[in-house]
């Protein structure tokens, strides 16, 4: 750990690429894993506008991720050095991650493996408080080269000619050289497919210049006569010569004998420049084809989302392929860390960048929006269409049906609106139906009704909320109890008063369909919501009801009470036992379902 290499000074002055003769020897050296002249070109390479901005862009779509790191395992020991490593924000602490890999190095050694297809650098320690404290530190990779004879990559410094350790072998390294190449990955170099581009953009735009100058300079015609007097022709070719880089034109006239001097300006007219302009783009979408994977531009055209965000500028393979920066980091550095500080190189968390972009609220209200519209027209089309499924198959999270009920119910209204606590009467004298129906995640009430409050609308549907307190009376025609049709109790909620959304709109329901094709919609979660509805609707009645119960000394006073307070409704024995007797049926074929999917299983 105390030993120290020094890199070899590197010049780049020079700009010799501009021969496809060149390129082709710098290729070939670059092949046969010599990095002498490869290097310096794809620094050249760099120096154009178009592969630079890319190149960013690229780079940065991995690096400004943001980055977690996630313990090597649950033990306490390891979630701690994942703490560590990462910093905390309530402490205001960076971590270790930031003085172990400065965020320069990681984008310089991610531009070279990009370019080269191989990139390297020295772990350099420190021993600050007593903990050993690595630095990963990029070299040039000019003098770097694959010895075949060994099968290994070697570096010249100016300590000497010094073998790398092979990462295939052992991908922890040595604890001081950091590598991430392995046997021909040079062949992955955007150097070799950018090479050309590089010369052919540069021809591209010298010649588009020099286009440019000739077209875009008007040409000047003098006009002398010419039988006129020769000094004086030579003087007026001379003023017009003094233009500078104006182009001139001396054109003799007057061969009718009529001496005259003139002077017409000519404006070039040409649709050249087209071709300068497609050939430039070209190459532009093939650096980006090449770079990002995708033949998205980066600049904002058309005011579209997409290309204003740079993780939809990069292909996610091409993103996670370039992520892998940080697992050779994780193995070849943080291991060592782990290890001689804590004695256990497993103990290294792992740093995770996340890579997926930021879902668009804009782009997703949208697709709900369209989604919402066809399941509309479907249910309109068929009362058979299952939408529930449609929206679980879009990735639209449902409420369980009796659960939320269940959940709405123990919360008072008061709770919810966080104002003062009311009555039941007063609530439903102040709340509308479309305001318990909003509250309750439905539509509007299409006709006047909605407009209603909750004793309005009680008053006015009278009767089918009577109706509905029969089906959880659950009497007979004759209006005797029926033990076999009689509904079991729901749990008490709790304590406090029930929410009004759900008092009085038994009425607003669709009725049961006559087929159904999925489990939730089955008797019991419809037997549950009729039951919860009637029993908000008939509040008042059941407190009294209870209040009865609680005062009866035998199970026929309670049974009788009972009986007495739906008569006193209005209950239609014979519709509520139709009622629950084709519930019930539903009930029984749940039931078979059930044993025959243990049966088939």
């Amino acid at each position: 750990m105390t030993v120290t290499y020094t890199q070899i000074p590197v010049l780049t002055n020079w700009r010799s690429t501009d021969s496809v003769w060149m390129l082709r020897q710098i290729l070939a050296e670059h092949e046969y894993g010599t990095f002498t002249n490869s290097a310096p070109l794809w620094e050249e390479l760099l120096s154009d506008d178009r592969i630079s901005a890319v190149i960013d862009t690229r780079v940065g779509g991995v690096l400004s991720a943001e980055l977690t790191f996630v313990a090597a395992n649950g033990k306490r020991k390891a979630t701690n050095l994942a703490r560590m490593m990462g910093g905390s924000d309530a402490t205001r602490d960076d971590g270790m991650w930031t003085r172990i890999v400065d965020p320069e190095n990681a984008a310089e050694l991610l531009r070279w493996r990009i370019g080269l297809g191989v990139a390297f650098g020295t772990v350099e320690w420190k021993v600050i408080d007593g903990a050993a404290i690595p630095r990963l530190v990029p070299w040039h990779p000019k003098y770097l080269r694959f010895d075949w004879g060994k099968r290994r990559f070697f570096a010249i410094t100016m300590e000497g000619d010094i073998e790398l350790p092979d990462t295939d072998d052992n991908p922890r390294s040595d604890g001081k050289w950091f590598m991430w190449g392995t046997y021909r990955s040079w062949m992955q170099g955007a150097v070799r497919s950018l090479g050309m581009k590089f010369i052919d953009r540069n021809w591209t735009e010298r010649d588009w210049a020099r286009y440019c100058e000739k077209y875009g300079l008007n040409i000047i015609e003098g006009k002398v006569p010419s039988q006129g007097n020769a000094e004086e022709k030579a003087a007026f070719e001379a003023q017009l010569r003094n233009l500078g880089s104006e182009p001139t034109v001396v054109c003799p006239q007057g061969s009718d004998g009529s001496p005259s001097y003139g002077l017409e300006i000519h404006e070039a007219s040409s649709q050249g420049w087209q071709a300068f302009k497609s050939r430039k783009e070209a190459l532009d979408t093939d650096i980006a084809v090449k770079l990002l994977g995708q033949n998205l531009t980066t600049e904002v055209q058309s005011g579209s989302l997409a290309s204003t965000k740079v993780h939809d500028n990069i292909r996610g393979d091409v993103k996670r392929r370039d992520a892998r920066l940080f697992d050779r980091i994780r193995e070849q550095v943080l291991c060592w860390w782990a290890h001689n500080n804590f004695g256990d190189a497993g103990l290294a968390p792992y740093p995770t960048p996340i890579l997926e972009a930021a879902t668009d609220p804009t782009q997703e209200a949208t697709a709900l929006n369209v989604l919402g519209e066809a399941c509309q027209k479907l249910q309109l089309a068929s009362s058979r269409a299952d939408i529930d499924a449609i929206l679980e198959a879009h990735g639209v999270p449902l409420f369980d049906v009796e659960e939320q009920d269940e959940d709405e119910s123990a919360i008072p209204v008061s709770d919810k609106a966080g104002g003062i606590d009311l009555t039941p009467s007063a609530e439903a004298s102040i709340v509308t139906v479309n305001e318990a129906r909003a509250q309750k995640g439905m539509p509007p009430w299409p006709n006047s009704d909605g407009e209603l409050t909750i004793s309005e609308f009680q008053a006015k549907h009278a009767e089918a909320i009577s109706k509905a307190a029969n089906a959880e009376a659950g009497t007979v025609g004759d209006g005797a109890p029926d033990p076999a049709l009689a509904l079991p109790p729901k749990p008490s909620p709790g304590p406090g008063p029930r929410p009004f959304a759900q008092m009085g709109l038994v009425a607003l329901r669709a009725p049961l369909p006559a087929a159904v094709s999925r489990k939730k919609f089955y008797a019991p979660s419809r037997l549950a919501k009729a039951r919860r509805m009637a029993a908000a609707a008939l509040k008042p009645e059941v407190q009294a009801v209870l209040e009865g119960i609680r005062n009866a000394k035998s199970f026929d006073e309670v049974k009788a009470l009972v009986l007495k307070q739906a008569r006193a409704r209005g209950a239609n024995i014979g519709q509520l036992a139709s009622i629950v007797e084709r519930m019930n049926m539903l009930a029984h074929l749940e039931g078979r379902e059930d044993v025959l999917s243990v049966v088939l299983r």
